[in-house]
């Protein structure tokens, strides 16, 4: 442990002065001292044990041609956390609640070095990595661009719903399911025109069940448009389900590929004439799950690759697909199998070997797996950014993707999720989400979740889908449940809507406190134009509209966040620091009040023996270039008439003179120069017993000065 100094401003002080009374060739001594303590000065404000540097945990992650994002966890929630490239410290934190840390948007190259450091304690260098561009894809398609998702380079935010068994319901009256056609299963899915369990009436086809499943779309859409209810452009819809008949998918396509395919491309039309995209989801258990699936060398996992390859080929030119969802939930309900091979590391084998075996097939689209981050899968971390590396940091998986169930409204956990998204460098997806009130007035014991809605895509979340449309305690979507007659589709398919683009500025440039400063966001962008402006000042206090005025009370730095939406409910955020100086000037938090009295005293009694011994240096090298023996100490005050005697030019010793100083005006000079330094040393003496004075709890003197 590093020990607790009982009073370290007096202790520095004591350092300083006693530098100053040695002798000046002791200079270069006083000087690496004064290093010494300047790199001491962080351990001197923290209790981090010495012993524990090797505890620090630091990731780095490149996340575009010149940033990364760096990660780690602290020692103790008062820990001061700098950051440090090639050496240099370039940003300081402190650990959030959890001791995690993050900084992001770091600005580095190829051959930067990394380091974070608590006190005395320096986590390993690390080497940044080198970066991967992410793949361009064609026109029309859905890429990933850094964390965002864009659409012919313009970013776009996906909201709707999940479906898990309209496709399954539609293979099961085609005949495709496990036995003869079940016509009664027409119709049949989870959200219209009331679900779950609900059943659209008068569909008898593919092609008339899917018209009339995105006309309910087409009918919210034309009602929604708020935060906390936005349109719908989405669907992330089960392709597959082994919990009904093992291997379904796969025997249904083999059994009959040209009514499975018309399932299929009926689906897709509808979603493309509604203008909604599309996550098939490819695999699924719910309940046991049969974990032959998982092992790469079983005949189920050739099947199941085998079908997946078919499909990616068939679409692989259809931008309607946003993504495809390899397989939902497999972290879910299979604790003891995940541990016989290692826990993660096993997952982690399954999954890039899935991603390896299926990515050729769909260069076009993005891949993701629905991990809901189990929270009793084998070695799971707490909640914190090495949770949501530990579901998504695999190799190929190009969007992140996590599930939530709960009640509790807390921004401050929509915020580490939003850093730790960007932290990982790729698109990150809420497929599953809902209110989970038990009991609530959903008999079901869940619901839509308005607040998660809006927060979510306020931080700029590029897509999430709500598990049902109905209430259970805050409210169900728009006016759900719908049972009225259904808009026609329109003429031509509705263009996607981009995501709203804000940003501002504030005036005046130095900011004061009581005075008020404006903040003005006119130019923030969207593709139809922005109608609703909201900020957080970063002291507590909020405000909307597009230009608006805030006063902060005291001086600081406040993070001011701006959030935009358009007309769809599709929103964004920009963050920016405002740093507020005092009433009188500069604002109380710069980088001198950061520092210890103690060490201020310490800098400014080492310039002064410096400048001194500089001084004496010349002193010594003039007496000798004159022949002047070496004087005693004249550290005591002087007064007018006790000027030292000066020796006669005659009294110099015998050794040849120095032509340089010859002459009786060079005399005259160098004898006004001693007179200057003998008055320097005299005042240093005076200040030195000055200070001593302040630090006695004595005083050392009674007569007035």
């Amino acid at each position: 442990m590093i020990p607790i100094l009982p009073n370290p401003e007096a202790r520095t002080r004591e350092r300083a002065l006693d530098g100053c009374r040695r002798h000046w060739s002791f200079l270069s001594v006083l000087v690496s001292g004064m290093l010494l303590a300047v790199a001491a000065v962080p351990a001197i404000a923290s209790s981090t044990p010495v012993s524990e540097q090797a505890a620090l945990l630091l990731r780095v992650v490149r996340t575009g041609p010149t940033e990364a994002s760096v990660l780690g966890v602290a020692l103790t929630p008062s820990d001061a956390v700098e950051l440090l490239v090639n050496g240099s410290v370039i940003a300081s934190r402190a650990p959030e609640a959890n001791l995690d840390y993050w900084f992001l948007d770091l600005g580095v190259t190829d051959t930067s070095i990394v380091e974070t450091r608590i006190g005395l304690a320096t986590s390993p260098a690390v080497v940044v990595p080198a970066y991967v561009a992410q793949p361009a894809r064609p026109p029309g398609f859905i890429s990933a661009q850094g964390s965002r998702l864009a659409r012919n380079g313009q970013p776009i935010q996906l909201f709707g719903a999940t479906e898990q068994t309209a496709f399954i319901y539609a293979l099961s009256a085609s005949g495709l399911w496990n036995g003869p056609p079940d016509l009664t299963a027409w119709g049949r899915n989870q959200l219209f025109p009331s679900g779950p369990d609900a059943k659209i009436p008068g569909v008898i086809d593919a092609d008339s069940f899917w018209r009339e499943y995105f006309r309910y779309f087409l009918h919210y859409n034309a009602v929604a448009g708020s935060p906390t209810n936005p349109k719908a452009n989405v669907l992330r819809v089960w392709i597959a389900d082994d919990s009904w008949v093992s291997e379904g998918t796969y025997l249904a396509w083999k059994a009959n590929a040209t009514v499975f395919w018309n399932v299929f491309d009926r689906m897709v039309y509808w979603a493309n004439r509604s203008g909604f995209f599309l996550v098939p989801v490819l695999g699924h258990f719910d309940g046991a799950p049969d974990n032959r699936f998982f092992m790469t060398t079983t005949l189920q996992y050739a099947h199941q690759i085998e079908v997946v390859r078919a499909i990616m080929d068939r679409y692989n030119s259809e931008p309607r697909i946003a993504m495809w969802d390899l397989w939902n939930e497999p972290d879910v309900n299979n604790d003891v199998y995940w541990a016989t091979v290692g826990g993660i590391v096993g997952f982690r084998a399954w999954a890039s070997q899935y991603i390896a075996d299926v990515k050729p097939h769909s260069p076009n689209h993005l891949l993701t797996i629905g991990t809901a981050g189990e929270s009793s899968f084998p070695g799971v971390p707490g909640l914190g950014w090495q949770y949501h590396f530990f579901f998504n940091d695999i190799p190929g998986l190009e969007v992140s993707q996590h599930h939530t169930s709960g009640t509790a409204e807390d921004a401050a956990l929509i915020n580490w999720e939003t850093a730790w998204h960007e932290a990982l460098g790729i698109p990150h997806f809420e497929g599953n989400y809902m209110y989970s009130l038990q009991p609530g007035p959903s008999p079901f014991g869940y619901g839509y979740w308005p607040w998660f809605t809006e927060q979510s895509r306020a931080r700029g979340w590029p897509a999430i889908t709500t598990t049902v449309l109905f209430d259970d305690g805050k409210g169900p979507y728009a006016d759900y449940p719908y049972t009225g007659p259904l808009p026609s589709y329109p003429a031509n398919a509705p263009p996607p809507n981009g995501q709203p683009r804000p940003s501002f500025v504030f005036s005046p440039s130095a900011p004061r406190a009581a005075s008020a400063v404006q903040f003005d966001a006119s130019a923030s962008t969207d593709d139809q134009g922005i109608v609703q402006y909201k900020w957080d000042f970063g002291d507590g206090q909020a405000g909307s509209g597009a230009v608006v005025d805030h006063v902060y009370a005291v001086a600081g730095t406040y993070n001011v966040r701006l959030t935009a939406w358009d007309a769809d409910g599709s929103g964004d955020s920009s963050t920016a620091g405002v740093p507020v100086e005092g009433q009188g000037g500069a604002s109380p938090n710069g980088p001198l009040a950061a520092l210890p009295s103690g060490f201020l005293w310490m800098v400014v009694a080492g310039l002064i023996c410096a400048l001194i011994a500089t001084a004496a240096g010349l002193s010594r090298g003039l007496r000798r270039r004159r022949g002047v023996p070496r004087t005693v100490s004249t550290v005591k005050p002087r007064t007018g008439k006790s000027e030292p005697k000066r020796p006669a030019p005659e009294e110099r010793p015998s050794e040849a003179p120095d032509e340089s100083v010859t002459g009786e005006q060079a005399d005259q000079e160098i004898d006004e120069l001693f007179r200057d330094l003998d008055e320097m040393e005299a005042s240093t003496a005076r200040a030195s017993e000055a200070i001593e004075a302040e630090d006695s709890p004595v005083p050392t003197r009674s007569k007035k000065r």
